[in-house]
Formats: C-alpha cells, structure tokens, sequence
C-alpha cells in the first residue's frame, strides 16, 4: 500500500514536468490575433452591463482594435449611474485542458482591477474551478500581481463553499509586453511568464480539486474598489489594457 502511495505521488511530480514538455498540439485550435477593424464576435461575448458593486459600466464603445491589437479604455466619467466605464470580454468558445497564451500589457493605478482569468463554464458541476492568471490591486508596485487558483461549490458536503490559493507573483513589469500562460492539465496547473514557471498548484498539495470541465476566458479592465469609494481621490485621466493575441493549445 505505501509503495502504491508513493508511486501515486510520483506520476503526480512527472506529470507536472510534462506538462511543460511537449504534450499540447504545436497548432492552436484557438488564436485570435486581433487583425481585423472590429472584435471579432462570433469569439467573444462583448460585456455591456452594469457592475454596481466597484461602481462601473462595461460599455461597447470602451474596447476596440487598432494596429493588431485589442485596447480596452477605463474612464472616469457619468454613466448611467456610475462613475467609471470600462470594457469587458469573454470567450464563446469553452475550453478543456491545455495550454493558453495570452500576450498583455496594462496600465497599473490606483483605480484599476484588470484582470484576465479562466471560470467555469458549466454550472451544473458540483466543484467549479477559476484560474486567475494575472489580477493586479492598487495595493501592488506595477512589478508584481496576484495569480490564484479557486474551487468553488460542494466542497465535503457544504454547498457554496469557496476556496482559494493566491500566489504574489514579483518581477515582471505588467506595464511592458509580456507572454501569460496557462497549462491545465489533470491534477496539475502551472502558470508561466515569457517561458518561465511562476507558480503551480497541484492535487496532491490541495485538499480538494475541480475535475475535468469546461472553461470560458475572461479578459476585463474592471475598477478597484479603492476607486468606487473614492471618486474624488481618483484621477481623471484614461487608462488602458492591450491584448495582442490569444492562443489555446489542446492538450494531446
């Protein structure tokens, strides 16, 4: 039985190595490379609703694409109600294990909650998993940012439970070019910047662990909740987060 265990624990270790070593598709099923004039809408879900919570409005007009690449603009200004507009995208494809890439820039103030994260996309699933690949505070220098692994649901019998495992991710300039990864695979998730490994989670280091499902990507330029308490602190000035593409390999 112990030898058992141990070799349960080590296929977990050598799956996450291979996971970073050749078994996704060299050709994305997924890639959007914002070549176009406009959002391509048969992709993505153009986010236009009222997020009262961090006093915000998603609006259409406040994402476009220009020169390859996807620009989402957070405003200061009156909108029905609110005092910020923003934009807010969210993949019409689901997606099961693999790899995704994103290559992002944003600005990091104050005022801001950009965000780009993987929530699953079937609710009838009694444990859900999140995947935050990068989500920056105002607390936060613009080198660091927060990525997370949540589970959500019946967690040991409790229903609507939450659990979450944040990682603070130091180093990388969110304000400058860089490549985010997600590598999804069973029992194990790593996240990678330009190549290199930031963080990891695996089944055998959590007590509980989503299953296999689907995932829709999420891709925002959301407001703080420092801002929403202080509108006459924040400043006046635009604000932006640039998508230059996005990719999803399957896993082989």
């Amino acid at each position: 039985m112990r030898i058992k265990i141990l070799l349960f624990i080590c296929s977990l270790f050598i799956s996450c190595i291979v996971s970073a070593q050749g078994i996704f598709e060299e050709k994305p099923s997924f890639d959007d490379e914002f070549s176009g004039s406009k959002i391509n809408e048969s992709n993505w879900l153009v986010e236009v609703k009222d997020e009262k919570v961090v006093n915000l409005y998603y609006k259409r007009e406040n994402q476009r694409i220009k020169n390859g690449k996807l620009i989402f603009t957070f405003k200061k200004e009156n909108y029905k109600e609110r005092n910020y507009t923003s934009g807010s995208i969210i993949s019409k494809k689901k997606f099961g294990y693999g790899k995704w890439e994103i290559r992002a820039k944003t600005s990091a103030a104050k005022e801001l909650w950009p965000a780009m994260w993987l929530r699953a996309a079937d609710e009838k699933m009694k444990l859900k998993g999140e995947f935050d690949i990068l989500e920056h505070w105002p607390s936060q220098s613009k080198k660091e940012y927060q990525a997370n692994y949540h589970i959500w649901g019946t967690i040991k019998g409790r229903k609507e439970t939450h659990l979450q495992y944040p990682k603070n991710i130091k180093g990388f300039d969110i304000t400058k070019w860089h490549t985010y990864a997600v590598l999804n695979t069973p029992g194990c998730l790593i996240m990678e910047v330009d190549g290199i490994k930031v963080a990891e989670w695996t089944s055998s280091d959590l007590s509980d662990w989503a299953e296999a499902q689907p995932y829709d990507l999420v891709l925002s330029l959301a407001c703080s909740n420092w801002a929403a308490k202080n509108t006459d602190k924040s400043s006046s000035k635009q604000k932006k987060m640039y998508i230059d593409w996005v990719r999803f390999y399957k896993m082989k």
